[in-house]
């Protein structure tokens, strides 16, 4: 994400580089391409792709480097899926919880080992990303070897793969769609652009501060992630997504009313909390529902948080040019209501533990 202030342009327009460059929608395109590609995925020698085009990545030209994204939507669907399928409804908060707790680690920790052997060579990073990847693929190809889970599907299950037009139909599906795309809208779109440009010309706080809060945010959201998957698995997922919608909401419009830079820090708590929450519970939702069969309706999950991402700095850097930042949030804080409406009227999918239908 590139921020543009007012002082270096006339208007604060934000601008999504995984818009502009194409990223976001070439992540989608094997998604949609059929279900058949991304299943396939799901066999781990294809991950081979991915750490090649990783290593790649230090030396490739900038045209090449978009095909790398053809890669990288293959692994993330594969994994989801995989995660998914081996996992019971009444664990899967818990283990979507640790999965999405590793991702952040390596989103924390891979940002302070590429800056530092950036002072060596601005390709090392790459490099050893690439290592590791390639560490990631051997342990996963070694695990697996023998799982009938990960291994290609046979043509009996291939007919058991579950349509995108079954899984809309599932009013629980519709629903993890919607809150994963709002829920991205919040937290990688508007915090990720005009919040920054808020807190900075308006409320008049250095980056660092920003830093502070936004670090604040992710060790809240760290500190209770493995208790909110817990508390989805116990409790039900329409009681977390209650939770975490509701949060959210909170969150912004503590935003639309922040005069002082320590109410920006209470509202990165608040949020931290919510989005432990929201990290889990929609894949948790769909993971009861369809099992993990089917590539293109778990692409298709994946695919609203992308877009979510990418259209609200769009979306919202015209109203903030136009109307002000505060505006902005409210237009969000609305969306966000929406969210917590469809929470509210989410049927409990946990099957295993309350003996409810999943339709």
């Amino acid at each position: 994400m590139v921020f543009v202030t007012s002082s270096e342009v006339e208007y604060p327009r934000i601008i999504s580089t995984n818009f502009m460059t194409g990223t976001g929608f070439m992540k989608c395109i094997p998604i949609t391409l059929s279900a058949r590609f991304v299943t396939d995925a799901i066999f781990v020698i294809d991950m081979e792709d991915v750490f090649v085009a990783k290593i790649t990545s230090g030396a490739v030209t900038s045209s090449n480097s978009l095909k790398i994204f053809n890669f990288k939507s293959m692994f993330s669907v594969a994994a989801g899926s995989l995660l998914l399928r081996v996992v019971s409804d009444h664990q899967r908060g818990r283990a979507q919880s640790l999965y999405n707790g590793s991702f952040l680690i390596g989103m924390v920790g891979g940002p302070v080992v590429g800056g530092a052997l950036s002072g060596f060579s601005l390709r090392a990073p790459m490099i050893i990303y690439g290592f590791l990847l390639i560490g990631a693929s051997a342990s996963g190809a070694f695990l697996l070897r023998n799982s009938t889970l990960a291994a290609k599907p046979t043509a009996s299950q291939e007919r058991e793969t579950i349509s995108l037009r079954s899984a809309l139909a599932l009013k629980p599906y519709r629903s993890a769609l919607i809150i994963s795309f709002i829920t991205a809208w919040v937290l990688f779109g508007m915090s990720r652009s005009i919040l920054p440009l808020f807190m900075v010309e308006e409320i008049k706080v250095s980056p660092s501060f920003m830093g502070l809060g936004f670090t604040i945010s992710t060790v809240i959201n760290g500190i209770f992630l493995m208790k909110a998957g817990k508390l989805s698995d116990i409790n039900g997922r329409r009681y977390s997504a209650v939770i975490g919608t509701s949060f959210l909401t909170l969150f912004i419009l503590a935003l639309a009313v922040t005069t002082e830079p320590w109410m920006f820090l209470a509202a990165s708590v608040i949020v931290g909390f919510g989005g432990a929450f929201l990290s889990t519970t929609p894949s948790a939702i769909v993971g009861d529902v369809l099992e993990g069969k089917g590539g293109q309706v778990i692409g298709l999950f994946q695919m609203a948080g992308d877009a979510g991402a990418m259209v609200a700095p769009l979306i919202l850097g015209a109203i903030a040019d136009g109307f002000g930042y505060r505006p902005a949030f409210l237009v969000t804080a609305a969306l966000m209501l929406v969210a917590v409406a469809v929470s509210i009227k989410l049927p409990e999918t946990r099957s295993s533990h309350l003996g409810q239908s999943s339709k």
